[in-house]
């Protein structure tokens, strides 16, 4: 009996640990998920409540979180301010663990706008949280002006972009990661052309877990390829987004035809970088 209060006393301590590593991550939604799935981890452990299928893979994905926040070693790299208006790369962070992310911001000015300095300091901020380095390269091309990715997305833009990234996991001594590319707007364009015509596979097809593209859902066809994509891949959109979105939905249904691995997140909002689902893409990425 003795034995059986220590065990339960052992227990409450691993939960209440739990519950201040959710109150300090704030990213995945209600509290109330987070204490059933403590309160079924307790359960389960003293053998009171038999698990299912669905329970075991939330179970399974809590206690990933778990590792990446115990075994979180970021330094931020303050070499580089925020706002930087040359065209180099910026490494963001540097963590341990083997995930970064790269970003690819929207079309911008050469000094970065509010949006973009906005977007830096929320990524910034989730690859703390998930311990992951971030690489914030500038675009090389002129659209309007503006810097960007492309806009007709030929051969030209495509091989500036490609070299591009190639230069910022270099610089940030990303070779031996596994890589996000995330791209916001133009950005997001860019990659999901990456990704359609399985081109990121010409930076480095066997570092890249996935990519996500936020405010940018592409119409019309998808591009005919020979290759199967198989790597995963978020769409990320608002529907007040008068721009992008688009109700029909079509580029996302062909690619999810095409692949297992896509995955859709609609927010009510416009033209924006939103940091919840921003943070859940990118935990299911690199699941």
């Amino acid at each position: 009996m003795g034995s059986m209060k220590l065990n339960i006393k052992k227990y409450l301590s691993k939960i209440q640990k739990l519950k201040i590593y959710f109150n300090k991550i704030k990213i995945f939604g209600s509290k109330k998920i987070y204490k059933n799935c403590c309160l079924n981890i307790f359960l389960s452990c003293i053998g009171l409540v038999p698990l299912n299928t669905k329970q075991k893979r939330a179970i399974k994905f809590i206690l990933f979180l778990i590792v990446i926040a115990f075994n979180s070693s970021c330094a931020v790299d303050n070499s580089k301010k925020m706002n930087q208006t040359d065209n180099k790369v910026i490494c963001e962070t540097k963590c341990q663990s083997e995930f970064a992310m790269i970003y690819l911001h929207g079309l911008d000015s050469k000094s970065p706008s509010v949006q973009e300095l906005n977007n830096r300091m929320k990524l910034k901020k989730i690859a703390s949280q998930l311990n992951m380095s971030l690489a914030i390269p500038r675009a090389k091309n002129s659209c309007k002006g503006k810097l960007c990715w492309g806009w007709a997305f030929n051969e030209k833009e495509i091989k500036e972009g490609i070299t591009t990234i190639k230069e910022s996991i270099t610089k940030c001594h990303l070779n031996h990661k596994k890589i996000i590319l995330i791209g916001f707007s133009n950005g997001g364009y860019f990659a999901a052309k990456l990704y359609s015509k399985n081109l990121y596979k010409k930076i480095n097809k066997n570092i890249f877990a996935g990519i996500s593209v936020a405010a940018a859902m592409l119409k019309g066809n998808l591009p005919p390829t020979k290759e199967k994509l198989t790597e995963k891949f978020s769409f990320i959109i608002g529907e007040q987004d008068k721009y992008n979105y688009d109700n029909k939905q079509n580029y996302y249904q062909q690619l999810k035809s095409n692949s297992k691995n896509i995955k859709l997140y609609k927010v009510m909002d416009g033209h924006v970088l939103p940091i919840k689902e921003t943070s859940q893409s990118l935990v299911e990425l690199i699941q």
